[in-house]
């Protein structure tokens, strides 16, 4: 049975979040979709397939504004790039298994990461914004089946060339629902 779970990355301010993000995005076959920041009255400018250059202007621009910038491989027959490839792991009986995907990696400052309810700027729920969060966070989404835990957090970890201990399972967050 498939499993979809949040994990975070501890991250130190911009340029660490940015190289951390951006090794598990090389990792993954994933690609920045979209970075966006919101002002007080929901005031939205967002980048579409930004650059590097196009994401460190952005974070420089929005200041203390909630800010997320979204990686991830190829999800909608739209996206350019390639589909998520497949982790795998050696099982108990010695047999090598593809078995999870990271489909969805998020950057964000004060805002906690993956709760706008879109994962692409098409979309006009984009513009209600992510959940008011504090400092700088990354956080991603995985699916495994039968690769444990304690594996995908290991090579969640190798992959950010991070310490295993800053790789967490965390409560999926919440998001808000827009209702008609």
């Amino acid at each position: 049975m498939s499993v979809s779970e949040t994990y975070s990355i501890v991250v130190n301010g911009p340029d660490d979040g940015l190289t951390i993000a951006g090794r598990l995005a090389a990792s993954n076959g994933a690609l920045i979709r979209w970075a966006a920041f919101w002002t007080a009255d929901l005031d939205m400018t967002c980048v579409s397939n930004p650059t590097m250059a196009d994401v460190r202007h952005l974070v420089a621009r929005a200041a203390d504004d909630p800010l997320c910038i979204h990686w991830s491989p190829a999800l909608y027959t739209s996206d350019v790039g390639p589909g998520a490839p497949w982790i795998s792991y050696v099982d108990d009986r010695g047999i090598e298994r593809d078995d999870a995907r990271v489909y969805g990696i998020e950057l964000a400052h004060n805002a906690i990461p993956l709760t706008t309810m879109s994962d692409r700027p098409g979309d006009e729920k984009l513009g209600y914004g992510p959940t008011p969060g504090a400092g700088w966070a990354l956080h991603l989404r995985a699916i495994r089946d039968h690769m444990t835990e304690e594996q995908l957090r290991h090579w969640l970890a190798t992959a950010a060339s991070v310490p295993l201990a800053s790789v967490q399972r965390v409560r999926a967050p919440d998001v808000p629902r827009a209702t008609s």
